[in-house]
């Protein structure tokens, strides 16, 4: 019979709590090249495996049960079918694993399916009528003077109150 490596001990411990953790027969953690990969085996389905966005470290291994837990507590509630959206929610309403959004990939995103994938407009068209008000919205996310999506909205279309175009003056008030 082949000898398994388990690891350290800290790694059997991690894959023991894992396995005999209450709702949790069904997942497992493994090292995937360095970061911990989650795999859930429901009774009824298809399996799914998703890596955590922690490195298989002995410091991440309270976190990442934490995550597990809440992740495959939302499967087995019927919140989700799929285990990275779970792990996706479960980060999501934690305020210590809470996934950091890059804002500038956000944009730079936005600019490549308009101009790559849905309407493909051209580059006369993002930068005059789109990239003014994207430049201005990340620079007040980055200034932290946007809360929520309305205040971001409002934030980033004050600069250009009362005017038909970005590069036109200001319309003068009517006298009534």
């Amino acid at each position: 019979m082949p000898r398994t490596n388990k690891g350290a001990p800290w790694e059997a411990n991690f894959r023991a709590s894992i396995r005999t953790a209450d709702g949790l027969q069904a997942v497992t953690v493994s090292n995937a090249g360095g970061s911990i990969q989650l795999r859930f085996r429901p009774k009824e389905g298809r399996s799914q495996a998703v890596r955590l966005p922690m490195l298989w470290e002995q410091g991440n291994v309270n976190k990442a049960t934490l995550l597990i837990n809440r992740a495959v507590k939302a499967l087995l509630e019927g919140k989700t079918d799929s285990l990275a959206a779970a792990i996706t929610m479960s980060q999501d309403s934690s305020t210590t694993m809470r996934r950091e959004l890059g804002w500038p990939a956000v944009a730079d995103g936005l600019r490549d399916v308009l101009m790559n994938h849905r309407n493909e407009i051209r580059s006369t068209t993002w930068r005059d009528n789109y990239q003014p008000y994207v430049e201005e919205a990340l620079r007040l996310i980055e200034a932290g003077k946007a809360s929520d999506g309305h205040s971001l909205l409002r934030g980033t279309l004050a600069k250009w109150s009362g005017r038909l175009h970005p590069e036109l003056p200001a319309a003068s008030p009517c006298a009534t």
